[in-house]
């Protein structure tokens, strides 16, 4: 649909809407084509595609892949739990956990070791809620 009109100016559009619809209808029809040519261009990529399928067999038999939880539990966001890091405490917290409170427990450990090792009745709670045993 192009004619031979000349481009109308952006000032020449402003002062004349039936010029600028004259040039947003050519802008459509030159975009109209490019998609349609792309379109065939896909098209053609993809019948090709169809036809010749890959010929190469598989290189190798598909393998079992390794359990994805150990490599999740070794990659968290954070530092680990002071009680999980620290095996002596973890023991202490282990052997009177079942007949201490938290509170008491966090006394114990307190009273057990030094200040960078000590961990509050909270971490305690956190710690025991995850690691059930």
């Amino acid at each position: 649909m192009e004619t031979d009109r000349p481009e109308p100016t952006e000032a020449a559009c402003a002062a004349d809407p039936v010029a600028a619809a004259h040039l947003a209808l050519d802008e459509c029809s030159r975009l109209q084509a490019a998609l349609t040519a792309a379109l065939a261009r896909a098209t053609t990529a993809l019948e090709t595609a169809l036809e010749h399928p890959v010929q190469a067999p598989v290189q190798h038999a598909s393998e079992r892949l390794p359990d994805a939880t150990a490599h999740r539990a070794a990659h968290r966001p954070g530092r680990p739990p002071k009680i999980e890091s620290d095996p002596e405490v973890r023991a202490f917290v282990l052997a009177r956990i079942d007949f201490m409170s938290y509170e008491a427990l966090a006394k114990a450990v307190a009273d057990n070791f030094p200040p960078e090792r000590r961990v509050g009745r909270t971490a305690i709670h956190t710690w025991w809620q995850r690691n059930k045993r």
